[in-house]
């Protein structure tokens, strides 16, 4: 896997591998694929069901936003104004705000809510197109001006809100797993002013991608009690409960398809491929091969894989590379040899190694082979971020490693004067705190006392915040 393959891979490749149009007539815009849509929608499904088991139901949204509440936000927190789009207004409608985030909108609902008697705690999650106005070039899935899918989480609760904090984060590392992401959770160590305006804390899910640059997955806020005061929800006690936030957008499938990203294209996660198993009969031209193609693909999806069968008029090779560029992680050939021996011959994982095995072993078990696919590409990804980590023991070391673009880790004491010299590294290359790093740091890089946090210092891609 090369990273300039996928650089290149992300600027030409989506149409190819069925995934973004992006030739949508108004910019920064695109047109999802079905088989994108499928896979994107699965990464959604994959998250929303971790948040689920904490309590987060989905509720539906409508598109406008009043205004009204969203300077609301805008006058006592922070405006957003200048990123939103306006819709024109009926004769008897005020100026509307079209499909904006959710904090303002839902806090003038949990305000109703909190009028009609419903108990707290509140958990809701929503996902849906958001507009967000970006200057400057726009990229697909990247940067863009309108972005689906936006993922959001919003809860009002009573009391400490740091379990709540703790208990998202957790869900981050879960639902990457399961997407074969590799991801480092991190707490915002330099709170600058632009960022107190709008939380107390912030928690981000981060990544090394193959390239060396650091991306955000996933962002978690701690937002205090202050969009309650501003938009007077009270608990029955008129208590203003405190709020937390929890959002991703369409970079973190884009994130995903990086790690994920061998030769040509992505090897898609099993969880969430649209295409399990891509059935690939030798000859298309062959009655008895295509025959046992669709009979594979008949089983295979009564065991519950998706599996499709590529057997259009094209060579075999084409077939083949067709399967790849659609993310399937494993293939599955079909041959005269193999039906007259009654085997299976599966090429598999993010190296596509070939195992022979029995059909009917098989057949029985698919969802094992699937499961040694994730394993092994979770494994291979894991593994090269890890590896991408280079442990600094000076404080003095650190500049020349990130010049070179490289990611750091180095301990820190917690001491002010020692976090004060964190301010003479150049913006941008500060990324967090570790919340739970493999090798907790033994000291301090500028005073060598015993450490008690581990700070991830790095390089992210340009114009990202």
């Amino acid at each position: 896997m090369s990273a300039p393959g996928f650089e290149a891979w992300r600027s030409t490749g989506m149409v190819a591998a069925e995934l973004l149009d992006p030739t949508y007539p108004t910019r920064g815009a695109s047109t999802w694929f079905p088989h994108g849509y499928r896979l994107a929608g699965a990464v959604v499904r994959t998250a929303a069901e971790h948040l689920e088991r904490l309590g987060y139901e989905e509720l539906g949204l409508p598109a406008f936003v009043s205004t009204k509440d969203f300077q609301r936000q805008a006058e006592h927190i922070k405006s957003f104004l200048d990123r939103v789009y306006l819709a024109r207004p009926a004769p008897c409608d005020g100026e509307q705000i079209i499909k904006s985030t959710v904090e303002a909108q839902l806090c003038a609902i949990f305000s109703n809510w909190c009028k009609q008697g419903r108990p707290m705690p509140y958990r809701v999650q929503s996902v849906r197109a958001v507009g967000r106005y970006e200057t400057g070039k726009t990229a697909p899935l990247w940067k863009e001006r309108v972005v689906w899918p936006f993922f959001e989480a919003h809860a009002a609760l009573v009391g400490d809100v740091n379990d709540e904090l703790a208990a998202l984060n957790r869900a981050t590392y879960a639902f990457c797993s399961q997407i074969c992401l590799p991801v480092i959770g991190v707490e915002r160590v330099k709170v600058n002013r632009r960022l107190t305006e709008y939380a107390h804390r912030r928690l981000e899910g981060i990544t090394v991608m193959p390239s060396g640059r650091i991306t955000v997955l996933t962002s978690i806020y701690d937002l205090g009690d202050r969009f309650s005061r501003v938009f007077d929800v009270r608990a029955p006690d008129g208590r203003y409960p405190a709020m937390a936030n929890f959002a991703f957008s369409g970079r973190l499938v884009l994130a995903m398809l990086g790690h994920c990203f061998r030769e040509r294209a992505p090897i898609h996660a099993p969880a969430v491929a649209p295409i399990q198993v891509a059935v690939l009969p030798t000859r298309s031209d062959d009655v008895l091969l295509v025959r046992e193609a669709e009979r594979l693909v008949e089983v295979l999806g009564q065991a519950g894989v998706r599996a499709r069968a590529f057997m259009d008029a094209r060579s075999f090779q084409a077939r083949q590379e067709y399967a790849q560029a659609l993310g399937a992680p494993a293939h599955l050939l079909v041959g005269p040899r193999e039906m007259e021996e009654h085997r299976a011959s599966v090429r598999l994982g993010p190296d596509m190694t070939v195992k022979q095995l029995p059909l009917d072993h098989f057949l029985s078990h698919p969802s094992r082979l699937l499961e040694q696919a994730h394993e092994e590409l979770w494994r291979v990804n894991r593994e090269r971020m890890r590896g991408q980590l280079v442990e600094v023991e000076e404080f003095a070391h650190l500049s020349g490693l990130l010049a070179e673009g490289r990611t750091a880790i180095m301990g820190l004491c917690g001491e002010q004067e020692c976090i004060a010299r964190l301010d003479q590294e150049p913006a941008g290359e500060l990324i967090g705190r570790m919340l739970e790093p493999d090798r907790p740091a033994a000291c301090c890089g500028v005073c060598f006392a015993k450490a008690n946090q581990t700070i991830l210092f790095g390089v992210k891609y340009s114009g990202e915040k």
